[in-house]
């Protein structure tokens, strides 16, 4: 290539589209490398991937990576080696481009044009602030999709060609090299953006002002040098390359429809696993549980469970149910972000639990009173009539007409401003000087005028819904969690003080008012030890096993994607009868954990594998390929779940690998040895990993319980020491199914036909 004098970027993209075959070696997994890959996959170029087999400098981001895990490389030590597999193979000669033979053929179309966004792996206030503007450029035209490296840390790389295919933009947010995680992030979004940029997609690149980056997406990058510059920009370029969207978008129907499978298996469509990047087509499909039935009854609850449980998914649909009848004020609280930092130094500047407590209380009552102040006022304004002249709810705006500098900014800053205030106040030598310190700083002035002006215009309402979620989002291993449940804690205390504050403020007048909290299982059992009285607590577990067989959700979403009535046991025709010897619907149920995430997801891999072996339907092998897809998708989500229980999640888990799936106590804490846990700490451990269902306990026979619940785990801790005393040998464990193929677990295939 002519370098001198060229722009470096087209000179290489000019190249990379000209050629028969481009060979890559991404042993080192070099940014400049990966974004050129993805640029001669999106270009439709046949590629060669080499990877030299001796070096692992690279283990664990290779590990991490997950995008590449189903492409061929070409393994090597020397270049004699390169040469002859290459003269063996001749990849030039069969210019099998990856695009059109395998990743095309996956594509579904009829998909709604996007915006996609490849977030930092852990959110920063740039990314706080970009999620933010990228959700006010999102409308029913163009729908927000997250991939989110917490949520779904494990998205394949037909899942990013099908979301590039539909997307009008491409945000990618890269990470700093100082930031955990940096490299193996970084090497993916390198690909993502490539692919997006050989897909000819309009493409913005992120990153911190001390990014050093690669020279071939120089041209692309925006390094910020704050927050609100990055918001700033990122609105700017959206503005530019989305205005032009709403008259592309029959045209993008008309490219997705033209890519129309052309077999019925190619046609099942079920849909995202992950509910906030479908939103708008949940409502099809939803199933209505009892706890969907419980929010819009107006109970006050916590609803826990396990990430994929459907926490997400009850609470866009039980928004939608609530907003349909105008009578109710429906709040919806989802703060993609806030500064923990200061919060810590905020409760741990209060010894007493009591002052801890109140100070919780106090920032949610503020938080709170601002939230329905908004939801009022984005209720009124989707009304043709408004407000009428001089009522409760017209006073209200006009006052928030005139203080809209603190009120109308976005949950994170009205916390931190709250924040700030009680660190700038004076702490007080007694409990009841301090209350009333926190109450002058957070309280008084106008605050004090809101909560007149609030309780009468929400009292005209029959009901008042509070839907709160994302609380956890920010947090993370490092986070000091003791002092971060306490604002959790503050919530659900503080519950019925806000209601009495309301009736106080309207005379007695009562405001039937119902908060909804979703909380994560591993959040709330780090709250429920600072609580002084778990038991009282109003929770409910998400369980899909007291609610329907998961199965129907799947089959629920096979009869939403057709265009034509269709009965939901259908689908399975398109699926092989047997796996392993056992019925498939019953194969799919023991493998996975007990969540719709799951089920969906093995499903839908399943079918991807089928679809591009060009099989008429899913096979044994698309079953067990899916599988093994899911089974690092199921190991992936667990780490993540607890990783704020202990530290070296990864290296504890995975050291079971290669194990038996049924293990005796003892040889338990022989694995947790072997992972370096002190042995004062494997108790403990081994309860967290029965927290995940990642170990359950033999309760008889041949079953074994991964219950989650304090109550049911005592239950089988009584039944495991009494079949133990019976047969006369040790307390046994086994590994659930779940994890067995990415952990290449020894076990008996007719096992899998036990109660789990």
């Amino acid at each position: 290539m002519r370098i001198g004098g060229t722009v470096l970027l087209d000179t290489i993209e000019s190249a990379i589209r000209a050629c028969d075959l481009a060979i890559f070696d991404l042993t080192q997994l070099n940014e400049n490398v990966m974004f050129e890959l993805g640029l001669a996959i999106g270009a439709d170029r046949a590629v060669w991937p080499l990877r030299d087999a001796t070096d692992v400098s690279r283990g664990a981001e290779w590990n991490t990576l997950g995008l590449l895990d189903t492409v061929g490389q070409v393994r090597f030590t020397n270049s004699d080696q390169v040469f002859a597999k290459f003269t063996s193979e001749r990849p030039d000669l069969a210019r099998d481009a990856l695009l059109s033979t395998s990743l095309a053929p996956e594509l579904v179309g009829g998909r709604p044009p996007s915006i996609l966004y490849l977030a930092e792996p852990f959110q920063t206030d740039a990314g706080r602030k970009v999620i933010q503007a990228l959700e006010s450029r999102a409308d029913k035209t163009l729908e927000l999709v997250v991939a989110d490296p917490v949520e779904a840390s494990l998205q394949s790389l037909a899942w990013f060609t099908q979301h590039i295919y539909a997307a009008e933009a491409v945000v990618v947010h890269l990470a700093s090299v100082r930031r955990t995680g940096a490299i193996a992030h970084n090497a993916r979004s390198a690909l993502v953006a490539g692919l997006a940029r050989g897909l000819g997609k309009p493409l913005l690149m992120l990153a911190e002002q001390d990014f050093r980056p690669p020279l071939d997406y120089r041209d692309l990058l925006f390094r910020y040098p704050t927050a609100s510059e990055c918001a700033t920009r990122t609105v700017y370029w959206l503005v530019r390359q989305t205005a032009p969207a709403h008259r592309r978008v029959a045209e993008t129907r008309d490219r997705a429809k033209a890519l129309e499978l052309s077999t019925e298996l190619q046609s099942v469509d079920l849909g995202e696993y992950v509910a906030e990047n479908e939103a708008g087509a949940l409502s099809r499909y939803f199933v209505e549980t009892a706890t969907f039935r419980e929010i819009l009854s107006g109970a006050s609850r916590v609803y826990v469970g396990r990430k994929g449980a459907g926490k997400s998914a009850t609470l866009i649909q039980s928004e939608g149910a609530l907003r349909g009848d105008k009578r109710n004020l429906v709040c919806v609280i989802k703060p993609p972000g806030y500064d923990l930092n200061g919060l810590v130094r905020l409760l741990a500047g209060y010894e007493q639990r009591d002052a801890k407590g109140f100070v919780a209380e106090s920032l949610w009552k503020y938080l709170l009173y601002t939230e329905l102040c908004l939801a009022i006022e984005r209720d009124l304004g989707a009304r043709p009539a408004g407000a009428m002249p001089e009522s409760p709810e017209w006073q209200l705006m006009q006052f928030v007409s005139e203080q809209s500098d603190w009120i109308k900014t976005d949950f994170a800053s009205r916390l931190e401003a709250a924040v700030d205030q009680l660190l700038a106040a004076p702490r007080g030598s007694g409990v009841a000087e301090q209350r009333q310190n926190i109450s002058e700083a957070l309280h008084a002035g106008p605050m004090r005028q809101l909560r007149q002006l609030l309780a009468p215009a929400l009292s005209v309402r029959d009901r008042v819904f509070v839907l709160v979620d994302n609380l956890d989002k920010a947090w993370d291993r490092y986070a000091d969690i003791d002092q971060l449940t306490r604002l959790i804690l503050g919530l659900l205390g503080g519950m019925d003080n806000f209601r009495r504050d309301l009736e106080t403020a309207t005379r007695g007048s009562k405001t039937p008012l119902a908060f909804s909290l979703f909380l994560r299982s591993d959040i709330y059992a780090a709250v429920r030890k600072v609580a002084r009285e778990p038991d009282k607590l109003p929770v409910r577990h998400l369980r899909w096993e007291d609610e329907l067989p998961l199965l129907e959700i799947v089959e629920r979403r096979f009869v939403a994607s057709r265009t034509y009535e269709v009965q939901g046991s259908q689908l399975w025709d398109y699926f092989c009868e047997r796996v392993r010897g056992i019925p498939v619907k019953e194969y799919l149920g023991n493998v996975t954990l007990p969540r719709p995430r799951d089920l969906l997801f093995l499903c839908r891999a399943a079918i991807d594998h089928a679809v591009s072996s060009r099989h008429a339907r899913v096979e044994e092998e698309d079953v067990l390929a899916g599988e093994r897809l899911y089974s690092q998708f199921a190991f992936e989500a667990v780490a993540v779940e607890t990783e704020l229980r202990f530290e070296r999640v990864d290296e504890v888990l995975l050291e079971f690998a290669g194990m038996s799936a049924e293990l005796s106590e003892l040889e338990v804490r022989d694995v947790l040895r072997a992972a370096r846990v002190d042995s004062e700490r494997t108790a403990e451990v081994i309860d967290e990993l029965r927290n995940v269902s990642f170990l359950g306990v033999q309760t008889g026979g041949d079953s074994f319980s991964y219950a989650d619940e304090e109550r049911e785990k005592r239950r089988d801790d009584v039944l495991a020491k009494r079949h133990a005393e019976a047969t006369g040998a040790p307390r046994t464990f086994r590994v659930h199914p779940a994890f067995w193929s990415y952990l290449e677990l020894s076990t008996n295939p007719a096992s899998l036909r036990l109660q789990v």
